[in-house]
């Protein structure tokens, strides 16, 4: 006959097969030496009596010989054990979490749910600091042996969630070993469904709650103590989690954290990331593309190149960035054809691209734009031909700083002549040099002499 608690300890125990969930004496308040009770001035001010000469047989909310009383809401159940953290009136609280497990265990469905939903909301409580790290791990067991025996497959769902959930609150309250363990431990329970639960579980949006709230309170202080190594063990199932919770979140500055949290995970979040780009929201979309850019991964060319002639001009912009960072000069004669049918945003980002690519081939249709279009593309298109660094544009460069008829009218635009000008420097050659001091020798006095002279003197000449 299988064994209806695969949690047990078997008769013959070992140190791998021992149960996770301990008799319910160890919920005592000597195994809690990360709980700090509070002085009595913090407690009800210095008059108060010390928590320790509390009485001690105080009941829960509601607490008759039969249990606790479920008409009160898991919310205000959670409230009240916090309360009693607060207070340092452990004995309450250690018996409180004890019958939220020994409720996972009851014959009745509404027990257990009851159960499942009051530990849910105790974890998802904003209070990392006070519940302590033995209290999570043993409600992560005790979870992770409801998950394995619940037949009701709604309480099954919750339970899975609930476990998901504390994985992430053990970990980054600082035992990422406990918390590799205790799943470890589900999942071989769970027989041959164990891998598609641990792929469900790491995927699970609930894992990064805590963690996510904690990074976006605490910053790049705990990154790399704390909220990596978690995603590192969670892996690409884990960055699809990340990824849910970017779907949803609001806050842009919150936005930008989880973008940086998944471009620090590398090569694991590219798969993720890819399949995110069948959104329907169009930022999700944007952020994605973003970020196949600066993971920079040459197997995303494309995919970023589905997205060119995208509707949306902000997807379009993105997927022009991830386009030439994955393609390198691959995307050269792409963005070259591109470049005259853009919107002039995009035909920027596209200049913007050539001169980061250098990609020489490009230096004649570059010059051709910059004989047409608008002056500040114009200016754009000059300073890619000089970040191109092509001996190649020089005649286009010395065309831009022409000068004809009386009274030396000047041809070229003031923007459009410093820039060529400066491009003429970016390339540095004697030949350069001897353009750029003619033209500052046939330019008038009253004119931008004085502007382009400046730009010739900026660097020492071979």
């Amino acid at each position: 006959m299988a064994n209806p608690n695969p949690f047990m300890a078997p008769k013959s125990p070992s140190v791998e097969d021992e149960d996770p969930l301990s008799p319910s004496d160890v919920l005592a308040g000597e195994n809690y030496p990360e709980l700090k009770l509070r002085m009595p001035s913090e407690a009800k001010g210095r008059d108060a009596a010390p928590p320790a000469v509390r009485q001690e047989d105080e009941n829960l909310p509601g607490e008759t010989e039969e249990g606790p009383a479920q008409e009160r809401s898991p919310e205000a159940w959670q409230a009240h054990l916090v309360q009693f953290l607060k207070e340092g009136r452990i004995s309450v609280f250690t018996r409180g979490a004890e019958q939220l497990m020994e409720g996972l265990e009851s014959d009745r469905i509404e027990t257990r749910r009851w159960s499942l939903e009051t530990i849910r909301a105790l974890a998802e409580a904003d209070t990392h600091a006070l519940i302590p790290l033995a209290t999570l791990a043993l409600f992560l067991g005790a979870t992770g042996r409801c998950l394995n025996t619940e037949a009701d497959e709604a309480l099954q769902t919750l339970a899975e969630d609930c476990t998901a959930l504390l994985l992430g609150a053990v970990a980054t309250a600082g035992d990422l070993e406990g918390a590799c363990s205790q799943l470890a431990r589900i999942i071989r329970y769970a027989g041959a469904g164990g891998p598609a639960l641990r792929k469900r579980l790491l995927a699970s949006k609930d894992l990064g709650l805590i963690p996510l709230r904690r990074y976006f309170r605490e910053g790049r202080a705990i990154l790399e103590s704390l909220i990596l190594p978690l995603f590192r063990m969670a892996g690409s199932d884990g960055c699809r989690g990340l990824i849910r919770h970017l779907e949803g979140e609001e806050n842009r500055q919150r936005r930008s954290r989880i973008l940086e949290l998944l471009k620090a995970l590398g090569p694991m979040s590219g798969e993720p990331v890819k399949e995110a780009l069948g959104a329907e929201a169009w930022y999700l979309v944007r952020n994605g593309l973003n970020l196949l850019g600066e993971l920079g991964d040459p197997d995303s060319f494309e995919t970023a190149s589905r997205f060119l002639e995208h509707p949306d001009l902000r997807i379009r912009r993105a997927a022009m960035r991830a386009f030439w960072k994955t393609g390198g000069l691959r995307a050269a004669p792409y963005l070259v054809d591109l470049l005259p049918r853009c919107d002039p945003e995009t035909q920027g980002d596209i200049l913007v691209g050539l001169a980061q690519i250098r990609a020489s081939s490009a230096v004649p249709a570059i010059a051709g734009f910059a004989l047409q279009a608008e002056e500040a593309l114009r200016v754009k298109a000059i300073e890619a031909l000089g970040q191109l660094g092509q001996t190649s544009a020089l005649p286009a460069l010395a065309g831009f700083l022409e000068q004809k008829g009386r009274l030396h009218k000047i041809r070229q635009s003031a923007p459009v002549r410093e820039a060529a000008a400066k491009a003429l420097v970016a390339l540095g050659t004697p030949e350069a040099h001897g353009v750029l001091a003619q033209a500052i020798q046939e330019a008038p006095r009253n004119g931008d002499r004085e502007t382009l002279q400046k730009i010739l003197g900026s660097r020492t000449w071979a």
